[in-house]
């Protein structure tokens, strides 16, 4: 029951005052803070900040949560009767009045004046009241912060990791469109050395197949005239080409 209680009174409480809800307005982030806490959160900001999540928010912003404020005022009245109950010393049955704070108690007047507490640091609930809020609120407020700073820093350390991203990719890209590039004139280079190549050579040949076949006709001309001027005329072994 007490852990039940415990933890709805850590859902009402404001982050920023660490008491329950007065005057609850709530953000469009769905973070919930006393009016007056937050005002004065944002009195020296130029741009206002939840106090939670930091996202960016309006002055207009905050509306009133109704329905919060009904829950914390029904909690606040069940926990006046609760400690109503709880008010009075188990030892002594005298009203709680006094707060030890060597022992971090509430006491009773005729524990104040025990050997037990002989010499404390006590003072009337009243007064010490403020004191214990402070005490309560400053390493709450220190946990917030860096809380705060850590998830500042998660989300800068996040925003690094998708611009190195973003550069990454780009470079990669950038080195493989030179890689391509560089493919593409060599092939162009290796096409062209390969066509002058063949041309050359082909130049070569058709030159040497010319001279053969001039070779070739020129033997044929000179067979011929050697079959003519070998093949004997009626048996006369004088030829004559005259008329």
């Amino acid at each position: 029951m007490e852990a039940s209680l415990s933890l709805l009174e850590e859902h009402l409480s404001c982050p920023v005052c660490c008491d329950i809800f007065r005057n609850p307005v709530v953000l469009k982030c769905s973070h919930s803070f006393c009016e007056e806490c937050l005002r004065k959160y944002w009195k020296d900001m130029e741009i206002f900040l939840c106090p939670v999540c930091r996202k960016e928010c309006s002055s207009e912003e905050p509306s009133q949560s109704l329905a919060l404020k009904s829950l914390c005022e029904s909690f606040q009245r069940g926990n006046e009767k609760e400690k109503g109950s709880q008010d009075i010393c188990q030892l002594h049955g005298e009203k709680l009045k006094l707060f030890c704070f060597d022992d971090k108690q509430p006491i009773c007047v005729v524990c104040h004046t025990s050997k037990k507490h002989k010499g404390h640091d006590c003072y009337p609930i009243e007064e010490a009241m403020p004191d214990l809020k402070s005490e309560i609120k400053a390493p709450l407020q220190s946990k917030l912060e860096k809380m705060t700073t850590a998830k500042l820093e998660d989300e800068n350390c996040m925003e690094h990791l998708m611009v190195q991203g973003q550069l990454g990719e780009e470079q990669i890209r950038g080195v493989f469109k030179k890689f391509y590039q560089f493919l593409e004139e060599e092939e162009a280079a290796r096409i062209a050395a390969l066509k002058k190549e063949q041309q050359l050579k082909y130049e070569v040949m058709r030159e040497r197949v010319e001279k053969l076949t001039e070779n070739i006709l020129s033997g044929k001309s000179h067979f011929i005239l050697s079959q003519y001027f070998s093949i004997p005329l009626n048996g006369d072994t004088n030829v004559s080409l005259l008329p």
